[in-house]
This record gives C-alpha cells, structure tokens and sequence, in this order.
C-alpha cells in the first residue's frame, strides 16, 4: 500500500487511495500482497481468461458498488484507486476504453466540486458567499431548498437561541423539487460562518469604498437588521445600495446559482458542468467514501425511500446526527477541522476498543467463575458417587 502516491492527511489522494484499496481487499478477501502474487502468476499463463482475472475482478468490485447504489464519481475513484495500486507494482491492469464507470464531470450541473475547488472559491469570496457555499457543502440541498430557508428552521424557538446551537445542527425541511422530507445537518464549517453572517446582519457594517468607472465611491453601510424567526437564512441585497429602507427577502435559487457560478469563475476553476449542483455532488461522494450507510445518505439527499413519508423520530434523528459527525472528516475543507474531526473519529476508536476490551476481561472473569463453580460441584459429584459404591459394597456383604 505504501506504493500509492499523494499525502497522508485525511484526503489526501494516498489516504482516500488507501481506504477505497481496503475495501476492494476486504469485498474480495485477499491482502494486497497477495493481489500482486496472483497478478504475476496470472500474467504467466496462455489463458487469457486466467492472464485477465484480476481486470474481471475489478469488474465485478464495480458492479457490486453500483448495486449499493453508490455514484459514478464515486466509482471512478475506486476505480483508479485500484488500477494506480497495481501499475505501482508494476502490473499494470489492461482495460478497454470505456469499461470503467462513466465519467460524469462534462455534463452541465453534474459535475462534483473537489475540495480544492471549494477551498479556492472560499479565499475568493466574501463573508456571505463563503457562508452559502460551506452550507451548501455541508447540508447537501439544493439551490431550491436552500432559497426558502428561515430562521426558524434551525429548530429554535426564540432568536436568542440561535448562537448557543452546536454543530451538527438538524435540519429538516420537504424538498420543493419533489416534496419529500429531508434530514440533513449543519456542519461547523458552515455554522461558523454562517454566525458570522448572521452577526454583521444584526450588527450592521461600516460605510465602503468601492472604485467603479477609473472613480472612488462611497457606499452606506449595511444598515442593523432585527433578526426574526421568519427572516430568511440567507438574504438578498439585491439593489439594496440603490435605495435604502428595502424589505428583507430571501435570496433566490437563481441568485445563489450565479453567486456560486461566480465564484467558481473567479477562483479559476469553473468549467463546463460546473454549477452550483456541484457541492451536492461533492456532499454525496464525500459520505459515500466515509462508508456511511447508503440509505442514510439517500436520505439527507431528499431521495425517496419506498414511499416513506413518516417524520423522523428523536432516536433517528440523534442516529443520523452521530453517523454524520462520523463522517464530517470527509466534508470539511479545512486542514484544522479535518485534523480534529479525524482525531476525534480515532479517540472514538480508542474508547471502544478499550471498552471491548473492558467487556472481555468481565467476560473472562465471568467463565472463571463459573468454571471454578464448576469445578466444585464436579468434586462434590465424585464424592457422592463414591458414597454410593460404599453403600452398594455394603449391601452387597
């Protein structure tokens, strides 16, 4: 495994690399070294059949993760996670064009962002837009869903509730594209500067300079908005700096594709497919490749499960907050909360392994204990059986 490239960090090509190779090792319980073995002597043979088995292998890998319902980006990676471990070692594997999973990242609005998209978008853009593109990144909905988004949403009951929330916050909302209820949360990435946005609307902003027409202008500041459970999450400034006194309205779905195209243009990697649909994209391929359950991650992307429409019990929803705190390493984009996420996923390791083996020490003791009570009765058995050979001896003289 050591021959794969990239970084070790969390998500770091050799790292994701690795976790995708793993699993292809344990779907086809073979070691990676064994994998190489097999590859060399199949090569040897005459039979194509047999010099191809690790390619048909593959093969079947993929068939067996479309069938779990995992995207076609995702399969790609797992494809060239497992194609890159073999031509590291020199044996390379032999397709023919078009046999991997369909690459999807030409076709408008379906292409998935990368983190290092999102991170250049985010050194290019403002304090509300760095705001929307970490909620979109982290909540997984749609332009729609995110457009219609209030205060109140959040789960509170008063405003002044808003900022002592802790990340992972619920939210559950009914999908205006097909009105199937969704579960999905807010991660800390995206509450952090979320708050922030919320802060200067309560606040208000100082007076700017802008330079238009080769001229410097001033422009007012944003005036304090009180913040209201049915103020919008995300507002519109539209126009605001024409005129003053305009009402407070909720940013459309069109306004939110443009500011998220924009951004994209000005960090420099807008291409063809790139839209604002791709930070759903990256949302679902980041929980598929944390091995979230398929059915959760379908769930918080708003997609149908058999016609189920019941709301979601405390139980599940504290289920799905957990699984999804779990995997946040894979959504965030900073190095700091992908360090304290992934240590915070391995001290959980710990604590379970210490608490196993916690359990099997009671465990051990518990046999002992009933071995050594065991034993007694064993010797306490013997010694009546001898009293009966005595008293049968007797009868018998």
């Amino acid at each position: 495994m050591d021959s794969l490239p990239g970084k070790d960090s969390p998500h770091g090509t050799k790292y994701v690399w690795l976790h995708h190779l793993k699993r292809f090792c344990d779907w086809i319980g073979k070691t990676p070294d064994l994998l190489i073995e097999e590859r060399k002597r199949d090569l040897q043979s005459d039979d194509p059949r047999v010099g191809h088995r690790a390619e048909m292998d593959v093969k079947r890998f993929l068939k067996f993760l479309e069938e779990q319902g995992l995207s076609d980006n995702t399969r790609r990676v797992y494809f060239m996670a497992i194609r890159n471990f073999y031509k590291r070692n020199y044996y390379p594997l032999e397709f023919f064009r078009g046999e991997g999973p369909g690459n999807q990242t030409v076709v408008e609005g379906r292409r998935a962002a990368s983190k290092e998209d999102i991170r250049k978008m985010l050194e290019v853009s403002n304090p509300r837009v760095r705001a929307l593109l970490l909620f979109i990144k982290d909540t997984g909905l749609a332009e729609s869903d995110v457009a219609k988004l209030k205060l109140k949403d959040l789960g509170v009951k008063d405003v002044s509730e808003i900022f002592t929330l802790e990340p992972p916050i619920p939210l559950i909302v009914k999908r205006r594209k097909t009105g199937t209820l969704t579960i999905t949360f807010i991660g800390k990435e995206a509450w952090d500067a979320l708050k922030t946005t919320l802060k200067i609307r309560q606040q208000g902003s100082p007076e700017f300079q802008i330079r238009r027409y080769h001229k410097i202008e001033k422009k007012a500041g944003l005036p304090p908005e009180e913040l209201k459970l049915e103020s919008p999450l995300f507002r519109s400034y539209e126009k605001f700096f024409a005129r003053k006194n305009l009402p407070v309205k909720h940013l459309s779905p069109h306004a939110i594709s443009v500011i998220v195209r924009k951004a994209a243009i000005s960090a420099g990697v807008w291409k063809e497919g790139f839209s604002a649909h791709a930070l759903r994209r990256f949302f679902q391929t980041s929980l598929e490749t944390s091995g979230m359950n398929q059915n959760w991650i379908q769930r918080m992307m708003g997609h149908r499960l058999n016609g189920s429409e019941e709301p979601y019990s405390q139980p599940e929803i504290e289920m799905l907050r957990e699984a999804y705190q779990k995997a946040y390493t894979y959504l965030a984009v900073s190095e700091a909360v992908e360090q304290r996420s992934r240590v915070e996923a391995l001290e959980a390791q710990v604590e379970a392994l210490m608490l196993n083996g916690k359990r099997k020490d009671e465990e051990i003791a518990r046999l002992k204990m009933l071995q050594s009570g065991l034993a007694e009765k064993t010797v306490a058995l013997e010694a009546l059986l001898k009293r009966v050979e005595e008293l049968e001896k007797r009868l018998k003289s």
